[in-house]
Parts: structure tokens; sequence; C-alpha cells
């Protein structure tokens, strides 16, 4: 796992500082403690999975630490929380991460207006470009999916992360398949391959898992 290092620019409180990721990018770090103690210059490194890390603009760190209540930015961390909690990974940019780790280049797409999108970036284009916000209650492929056909899903549709699926869909696909199910519980592909897929390809047992998508 990639170490991750930050040097602090200054604190808001003890709940949240002003950083330099290693890109030399100006982040806010959020969460309880992080700013306890903490002076300009001091290095944290790998903060823990309860910290939120959000991206600023370039250069407006010191505009944060000086002219913003830190008390704004606990309660929007709040909420940050809450929707994180109701509709699962939000904040996420894999592209924009993707090219930043890997110094990767996309100029046909850049010049099109992708960084612009990605990124926040007001760079010159020769297209025209939009970006789409989902609309949708639901993290599902599924529901992904029927936005895409225009239709709009306003209540999640259920999903067995916790539970796996009913016992009386397991014993029915093993009636018409003849076969013993193994797993029902909450994975990733590769995480359910690596722990059943010996058993798997030795007896014959249909692997099934669930996810949240």
């Amino acid at each position: 796992m990639k170490k991750q290092r930050y040097e602090v620019i200054g604190t808001l409180n003890n709940n949240g500082i002003v950083a330099k990721d290693e890109l030399n990018k100006e982040v806010i770090l959020l969460g309880k403690g992080i700013g306890f103690k903490r002076k300009a210059g001091d290095v944290i490194e790998n903060p823990g999975k309860n910290i939120k890390c959000y991206s600023l603009e370039k250069n407006t760190g010191k505009n944060v630490l000086q002219g913003v209540d830190p008390i704004f930015l606990e309660i929007a961390n709040e909420i940050i929380r809450y929707a994180e909690k109701e509709f699962g990974d939000i904040n996420v940019n894999t592209l924009l991460h993707t090219l930043e780790v890997t110094n990767g280049k996309l100029p046909h797409l850049e010049k099109m207006g992708l960084m612009n999108l990605i990124n926040n970036q007001d760079s010159e284009s020769d297209s025209y470009y939009t970006r789409a916000i989902c609309q949708s209650c639901g993290k599902d492929t599924l529901t992904g999916h029927l936005e895409m056909m225009g239709v709009l899903t306003t209540k999640p549709l259920k999903t067995f992360t916790e539970t796996g699926f009913p016992k009386e869909l397991i014993q029915e696909l093993e009636e018409k398949t003849g076969r013993k199910v193994i797993g029902n519980i909450s994975a990733s592909g590769t995480e359910i391959i690596e722990k059943l897929g010996k058993e798997h390809m030795e007896t014959g047992a249909i692997i099934v898992y669930t996810s949240a998508d």
C-alpha cells in the first residue's frame, strides 16, 4: 500500500488542517484530533481511513486559513460523512488520480476539455463539453444503466451486502443446478476468486457473492 505523506501548512482547529501532499498540492484534512498540537511544517504520514482529504483549488490554502470559520468545515465534513453512509463512495476521481500517480498524458482528450471536467481547470478547448450529474438514488450497476436509458430511480434498490442472498433463493439455485453454492457473502470479484476459486475448481461448487454494485 502506498504511503501517504502530508506537510502541515496551518491548523484550522483540533479537527482540521491545511496541508500539502506529496505532489505539493494543497488539501484540507478533516477528522477527529488531526490538528491537535500540529504546527506548520509538521509531517503527517498515513493519517488513517477516518481522516478525510479534500483537494483545494491552486494556492487557496492561505485563504481557507484566514477566511473560513472552521465550524463550517466541520459541518460540511459531517454532511459528507452522512452522504457516504447513505450513498457509498463520493468525491472519487479515478482518472485524475491515475494520471497524477503515473504522470500520464492524454493530449487529444485534454485538448477537447477533459481536464476542465475532471480537475476543474479552465484550459482552452477546441470542443464543447459538459458533465453529467447522477440524479438517481442508489449505487448499484442497474441503477446507473437505467439512468443512462432515461429511467430515474427515486428509491435505492435492495442490495444484499449485509445478509447475502435469501436462503430460499440459494436453495432453489442448488436444486436447479445440482451443485452446492459456496460464498454468498459480500466481496469483490478478485477477493472471492482468491478465497474460493480453488474449492470451485476442485468440487464444481458455484461461487455466489454480492456487493453494492
